[in-house]
């Protein structure tokens, strides 16, 4: 058996229950799930792979919040670079998006 066999048949089971009725199956090891974009059905294909170098996260996921303490990932070797900035809601979306929502009666 390779390594982190066992780890990621863990993991694709806790993806599988989080993905809910957006699972569809599995096929070649990947895990595949359906979402609506646009009024059309988009297919994902979520594959897994254990890194040779383990990636060091300074901060941890808060899982009542879903939010994170900090900064993403310490950049090394092979690793991807931790995004720049989340790009901030203007005014003029945050009032068409209320506009939106009294149309809606929400």
């Amino acid at each position: 058996m390779a390594r982190g066999n066992d780890a990621k048949n863990l993991a694709v089971k806790d993806i599988i229950a989080g993905l809910g009725a957006h699972y569809q199956g599995m096929v070649d090891k990947k895990i595949y799930c359906l979402y609506q974009e646009g009024g059309e059905n988009i297919q994902i294909a979520i594959s897994l792979t254990c890194p040779k170098t383990q990636v060091e996260f300074e901060s941890q996921l808060d899982a009542l919040t879903n939010d994170w303490s900090g900064p993403n990932v310490t950049p090394q070797a092979g690793a991807a670079p931790a995004p720049q900035s989340i790009p901030e809601i203007t005014q003029e979306e945050k009032d068409n998006l209320q506009a939106m929502l009294t149309k809606l009666n929400l």
